[in-house]
C-alpha cells in the first residue's frame, strides 16, 4: 500500500477601494489594515480550491509492526511509572 501527501489550497479574495498617493502606498495601506484585522476574509470570499499530491511513500506493514514492537516497551514503562 502507498501513502500520499495531498495538499489542499483554498483561495479567498476581497477587493477594497482606498485613496492613496501611489500604487505602492495603496497596497501598504491595505496590507497594514489587513494585518490589523480590519479586513477579515471568510467563506463569502471563497474563489477556488486546488488539490496537489506532493509526495508518495510506500507503507510497509512489516515496518509498522516493528515500530509498534519498538515503542511498546517505552509505553509500558511510562504506564508503570504512573502507578
Amino acid at each position: 500500500m502507498k501513502e500520499y501527501d495531498v495538499k489542499i489550497t483554498e483561495t479567498l479574495e476581497k477587493t477594497v477601494t482606498v485613496q492613496a498617493e501611489s500604487h505602492d502606498a495603496a497596497e501598504e495601506q491595505v496590507r497594514a489594515a489587513y494585518y490589523n484585522s480590519e479586513y477579515i476574509l471568510d467563506s463569502e470570499n471563497f474563489t477556488g480550491v486546488a488539490f496537489g499530491t506532493t509526495e508518495e511513500r510506500r507503507f510497509r506493514k512489516k515496518c509498522a509492526a516493528m515500530m509498534t514492537v519498538t515503542l511498546s516497551p517505552v509505553i509500558f514503562w511510562l504506564w508503570i511509572g504512573r502507578g
